[in-house]
């Protein structure tokens, strides 16, 4: 069962809901809301009988616990507190996601603590949603990039992009989550995991798995996953040192590459994407705006650095954008300037003029596309600090488990937010990666005694 729900988590969608979250966001979390329930319903009735290790488990708790309050006090503060409180619809991960997160996460490790053999099928789930996820990429990749697998399969709107899902080409492949770089997170994280778990137990299937996901990973062109797959692997080498080993993944990461730059050449790509060249003159290009979002996030920290809620940017961004220059291309045509914001939505924002008439401007993103501008600019110093001190924990507690590959996974999480954000279609990944291995951490320190 949980083993179920952990692969529901990462790879359900609802072909027939509303675009975006109700298709892709809304069915992951609901199921994740069902996992960690399930996971206490399994918990709950060993705790009378058994005496937890909870001591090493203080940092996450008490690291995690600041992190919500924090969030809870900039939520209130905000002048939207709804949106600030529940996030952008479609990243998802307002407060209620993160509870459930720390709810996740501090019920696996005692879980696995007290029955670390419930580890496997979860493992296996989570490699089988990794392997879903890239079979719903290669169709898009390879044959047809409307293939959306919603109701509305293949419908554009008018002039052939976007389609009726509202994904438009350049956001292709999505694979069973609503971006190439929402696949592309959950594709770096289960390569890093099956790496780990062929370096650990010698299957070749596991080998054969890292192949194919990264395979599917390379059709993405998704920079900070790349780096991500690299880091994690980086990552796997002080736990893993036999060299023969190795060598079978660097042959299965370079035969993937192959065969990726083959369908390439052969221009049997139904996506392809040249990567912007670095250059002097404009290197924002580059960095695909994110220079310009990094600048304005620094812009809005110093204006409120008790951070604005869930899915800062979004919240802030009318506020610091310039809107006589640079972002002038986000308000209507002939718009004047805000002078007041009245409403922030999903993609856009309400504000009057100097007369007080109304009108609607376009959020350049919700997210800052770095992990930590986004946690101090939603929760502020203090959150982010939680956050840091509950992730960086439970992963140094994995290290010292019984499976220290899945710290790697946490480090892989790490390097892709240097330049992505966290959404709830794929985050708790991560987070359920590390309170595993903390778990089987308690396991083992409980058997060594």
């Amino acid at each position: 069962m949980l083993g179920f729900l952990a692969f529901l988590s990462l790879a359900l969608i609802n072909p027939l809901g509303t675009p975006r979250a109700g298709i892709w966001t809304e069915p992951k979390t609901w199921a994740l809301v069902l996992w960690t329930a399930a996971t206490w319903v399994y918990l709950l009735p060993l705790l009378p009988r058994a005496r937890p290790r909870v001591r090493p488990l203080w940092p996450f708790l008490l690291g995690f616990a600041v992190f919500l309050a924090a969030g809870a006090h900039a939520a209130l503060r905000s002048p939207f507190p709804f949106r600030a409180w529940f996030g952008q619809s479609t990243m998802g991960d307002g407060f209620a996601y993160w509870v459930t997160v720390g709810a996740l996460a501090l019920g696996t490790a005692l879980l696995l603590h007290f029955r670390p053999g419930l580890y496997r099928s979860q493992l296996y789930a989570v490699l089988a949603a990794g392997a879903v996820q890239a079979l719903s990429v290669l169709p898009q990749a390879l044959w047809d990039w409307r293939l959306d697998y919603t109701a509305t399969l293949g419908q554009t709107y008018p002039g052939g992009d976007p389609l009726l899902s509202t994904i438009w080409r350049g956001q292709m492949p999505i694979g069973l989550t609503s971006h190439r770089g929402h696949v592309a997170a959950v594709l770096a994280m289960a390569g890093v995991l099956a790496a780990a778990t062929y370096l650990r137990r010698r299957s070749k299937a596991f080998l054969g798995l890292f192949a194919f996901l990264s395979f599917a990973l390379w059709f993405t062109y998704t920079r900070g996953a790349y780096l991500a797959l690299l880091g994690g692997l980086a990552a796997l080498y002080p736990w893993h040192r036999d060299g023969r080993a190795w060598l079978g993944v660097f042959a299965a990461l370079l035969a993937s590459y192959g065969a990726f730059l083959g369908a390439r050449t052969l221009d049997l790509a139904a996506v392809d994407r040249a990567m912007p060249a670095l250059t002097l003159e404009d290197p924002d290009a580059f960095s695909s705006g994110r220079l310009r979002f990094w600048t304005l996030s620094l812009e809005a920290i110093a204006r409120n650095p008790w951070g604005y809620g869930f899915d800062g940017f979004g919240l802030a961004f009318p506020f610091v954008a310039d809107f006589s220059g640079k972002e002038r291309r986000y308000l209507q045509a002939d718009a004047p300037p805000p002078v007041e914001v009245v409403e922030v939505g999903d993609y856009g924002f309400r504000y009057r003029d100097q007369e007080g008439k109304e009108h609607w401007g376009a959020l350049a993103s919700n997210k800052a596309h770095n992990l930590l501008l986004d946690l101090l600019l939603s929760v502020g110093p203090f959150g982010a600090l939680g956050y840091l001190a509950a992730f960086l924990s439970l992963l140094w507690l994995a290290t010292k488990g019984s499976e220290p590959g899945l710290a790697a996974l946490g480090v892989a999480y790490l390097v892709y937010g240097l330049t992505w954000f966290e959404c709830a279609q794929f985050s708790h990944l991560a987070w359920w990666a590390l309170a595993a291995g903390a778990g089987l951490y308690l396991r083992k320190a409980a058997d060594d005694r």
